[in-house]
């Protein structure tokens, strides 16, 4: 009787179990939808700890395993006969118990950090999605990752435009194609279709810097980037002449529009529709890998997509270029708004 009472309730966990994974999944979803929301949507932070905090857990934890082993060395002595023998056998029953203990008291840590790591994690993953964060990348100029590349890709294929914020373009463009050229090279070169605005700093911009009255932001920023003016110049000629090349590829309606803004540099972005790519300006072009943060525009809360892409068109529509300044522009598709930069210094 109780075997038949045991096989029927085995036969109705298994039953029920496999109609909510393939018979009832809409309702499967909508419950675990609701547990995860109300498990995951009460976290407010996202806490990153620093190496000090880190240190103090790998000691804990270290402690915690060497605990747990001792405990059950003492048990499995005591439970397994012929340990403390005054036989040979005995030293290898020590060796298999105290190497057991060690393992066992090793699951016992994972288990914990297990327990204790996961919610906080998971809390702090939805609580960044909520509010449009989807994915931390970082591009090394040498070597990029073949998914961010892919993303790129993708994001591009649904956008009506695509708008990239930069100083010289080197890194994204000027290098051209293959996986150790331009970030953004080939996915332009496959996108021939979708128009793109690009957005470089002008050469020789007599703007002053706002953080040095002496200085115009032209000469602050070479001394970042630690380059001579040829050479900055170099570098955005290369842009220039990688958009020419693939603007023979494009539409009409497709083609890369060029403008050379006149502020201090803050950040490079790539805005899609859906998405954006933002990642700190380093001086250093080229030299170590960048970090980019992806930020959706459609979000549960608010999201800061909306914030950079306002500032990358704010740029686009006062772009200002200086005649003697600026590169040569050759071919007819670069466009460049020419008006007056205001807190300019006479030559």
């Amino acid at each position: 009787m109780y075997t038949v009472l045991a096989l029927a309730v085995v036969l109705v966990v298994v039953s029920g179990l496999g109609a909510m994974a393939f018979r009832f999944t809409g309702l499967s979803v909508k419950v675990v939808g609701r547990l995860r929301s109300k498990i995951l949507g009460r976290s407010g932070e996202v806490l990153f700890r620093g190496a000090a905090a880190q240190d103090r857990e790998v000691l804990f934890f270290f402690r915690l395993w060497a605990g747990v082993s001792v405990a059950v060395l003492l048990a499995l002595s005591a439970g397994v006969p012929g340990v403390f023998r005054n036989v040979p056998e005995a030293i290898g029953r020590s060796v298999g118990v105290s190497t057991l203990s060690t393992f066992l008291g090793g699951l016992v840590v994972l288990g914990t950090i297990a327990c204790l790591s996961c919610l906080p994690r998971a809390r702090g993953y939805a609580t960044m999605s909520r509010h449009g964060f989807r994915a931390f990348w970082v591009a090394d100029p040498q070597d990029p990752s073949r998914l961010l590349l892919q993303e790129l890709a993708s994001r591009a294929q649904i956008s009506s435009a695509i708008r990239i914020l930069d100083v010289t373009g080197f890194d994204l463009i000027g290098k051209g194609p293959g996986l150790s050229g331009g970030l953004i090279y080939d996915t332009l070169a496959s996108m021939t279709g979708v128009p793109v605005q690009l957005l470089l700093l002008e050469p020789e911009a007599r703007v002053l810097d706002p953080e040095h009255k002496h200085a115009t932001i032209f000469q602050s920023l070479l001394a970042e980037m630690e380059v001579t003016p040829a050479t900055y110049q170099r570098r955005v000629r290369a842009t220039l002449d990688a958009v020419e090349a693939l603007n023979e590829m494009r539409a009409p309606q497709a083609k890369i529009d060029v403008r050379l803004y006149a502020e201090k540099p803050e950040f490079r972005a790539i805005v899609f529709d859906e998405s954006a790519f933002v990642g700190p300006w380093m001086p250093l072009e080229g030299s170590s890998p960048v970090p980019f943060l992806q930020i959706a525009r459609d979000s549960e809360g608010a999201s800061l997509y909306e914030g950079f892409r306002r500032q990358v068109a704010r740029l686009w529509r006062s772009a200002t270029v200086d005649e003697k300044g600026a590169p040569a522009q050759k071919q007819p598709s670069t466009v460049v708004r020419r008006r007056p930069a205001p807190d300019t210094v006479e030559a």
